[in-house]
């Protein structure tokens, strides 16, 4: 909730909820109060709890951009989304279904139950490599995992593409004529607001995995470090 504005500030006023990204290489988000630049935070719509929305924007963004700008025209082909029971994942698998895509949900076979509300064609578990060639091969993959990437081009078809935030991103195969698109999320207030919007409509469904307080952080690192959290951890005060 804002407390105080800055000069020449005019789209936040002190009252508002807001939701954002930022910069951890210099403040981080570790704080009961943090100072932000306007361009990079968005307004919470009523309807929207202040713990859901914390967990939105990176998550959101970097799942719609995967498909919308790493992937480009999705319209009736088939779209392969690892980690599809995280919330990057299930946030590319709504772009994808929004966009008109045949999409299937890959996850850990632990994940399932995360991925049972969304409507795709199929879903696969990524560690079983003859389901996977079974299930493919797709036009579109859309990475939210990052590693190992290298061995999912056998699953996307010659003239196919794949979108991953891996870092350092992969290479296609050898004399391939596939094609990659590396993705480095930036803040789009608009593409933020409208998920928002649909979620507070209960059009949408976003789950936070856990909340911790501030205080247990060392347990949130530990908790991630693990990995199979199925979504967001989110530190409350």
């Amino acid at each position: 909730v804002v407390d105080a504005v800055g000069e020449g500030v005019a789209d936040f006023r002190v009252g508002d909820r807001v939701m954002g990204m930022l910069n951890p290489i210099q403040d981080g988000a570790y704080g009961e109060k943090v100072v932000f630049w306007a361009a990079a935070f968005a307004h919470v719509p009523e309807g929207l709890d202040l713990v859901e929305a914390a967990a939105l924007p990176v998550g959101v963004l970097t799942g719609t951009q995967l498909i919308e700008q790493g992937l480009g025209d999705v319209a009736g082909k088939t779209v392969l989304v690892t980690g599809a029971g995280g919330s990057t994942g299930r946030a590319a698998v709504m772009a994808a279904l929004d966009a008109g895509a045949i999409v299937t949900a890959g996850v850990r076979e632990s994940s399932r139950d995360a991925v049972r509300d969304l409507p795709v064609a199929a879903v696969v578990d990524l560690s079983d490599d003859k389901v996977l060639a079974a299930a493919g091969p797709f036009n579109c993959l859309a990475d939210t995992i990052g590693e190992p990437a290298e061995r999912l081009f056998a699953y996307v078809k010659p003239d196919g593409i794949m979108a991953s935030v891996a870092v350092p991103a992969p290479s296609p195969p050898p004399d391939s004529t596939q094609r990659f698109s590396t993705l480095v999320v930036a803040f789009d207030r608009a593409r933020l607001e409208r998920f928002a919007r649909e979620l507070a409509s209960k059009n949408r469904r976003m789950p936070v995995a856990r909340k911790l307080p501030l205080a247990e952080v060392a347990q949130a690192h530990r908790l991630m470090e693990q990995g199979g959290v199925g979504g967001k951890i989110v530190l409350v005060p």
